[in-house]
């Protein structure tokens, strides 16, 4: 029993400090891969990517929307069609109240006209007014045109960060899966160990009480 003794406490220290250097290496791991634990580090880097994959959608939507008005304004100037039918440029901040003083001036000079001649200094008046209006909504129309082209150069630029931001956090999920592999794979061996140990130990335990009993 003695010799058990002295064999299984050899052993003991052994598998003692295997585990103790096996748990070492799982720990430096995950501190190398700063990882609080697998399950919190997988939370944190899939919820990151499923938002940057929201992002990026909703970027790629709002593009999609952009270049939808922007081919409808160019279809429209293409079949020289009034661009006032269209709602983006219609509803401009610039636009709508120039368009609706154009309409109340033509307006004006119809009833100038049921009236007066042509050359009558009212008018004239009103038909210079009309022009002027006329110029005025035609750069109002221009610059709307200018702003949406603005948005859609502002839009690509956010797509094009999206779709980095994508990249990355797709990259730190691939990185992530390869990282648990080699995780799970520490683990398994610090955790056999241990029990190896802890084996041991009881078995050195049990050995010492029946040599006690039999002292």
């Amino acid at each position: 029993n003695q010799t058990a003794v002295q064999f299984l406490t050899s052993q003991a220290e052994r598998l003692r400090l295997e585990s103790e250097e096996a748990n070492q290496v799982l720990q430096r791991y995950m501190k190398e891969k700063n990882l609080l634990s697998l399950d919190s580090s997988t939370n944190l880097v899939t919820d990151q990517f499923k938002r940057a994959a929201a992002h990026r959608e909703e970027c790629r939507f709002r593009l999609a929307q952009i270049d939808e008005k922007m081919r409808q304004i160019e279809a429209f100037q293409a079949d020289g069609r009034n661009l006032l039918e269209i709602a983006e440029i219609g509803s401009h901040v610039m636009v709508a109240p120039l368009n609706a003083q154009l309409i109340r001036l033509k307006q004006e000079l119809t009833l100038l006209s049921e009236r007066y001649l042509e050359l009558h200094p009212s008018t004239l008046a009103k038909t210079s007014e009309i022009s002027v209006t006329e110029g005025d909504l035609g750069r109002a129309i221009t610059q709307a045109i200018a702003e949406l082209r603005t948005r859609r150069a502002e839009a690509q630029q956010n797509l094009k960060m999206a779709e980095g931001d994508y990249a990355r956090a797709e990259r730190a999920q691939l990185d992530l899966t390869e990282t648990s592999i080699a995780y799970s794979s520490l683990k398994t061996e610090a955790d056999t160990k241990e029990q190896n140990y802890r084996a041991i130990l009881s078995r050195l335990n049990d050995t010492k009480t029946v040599k006690n009993i039999e002292n």
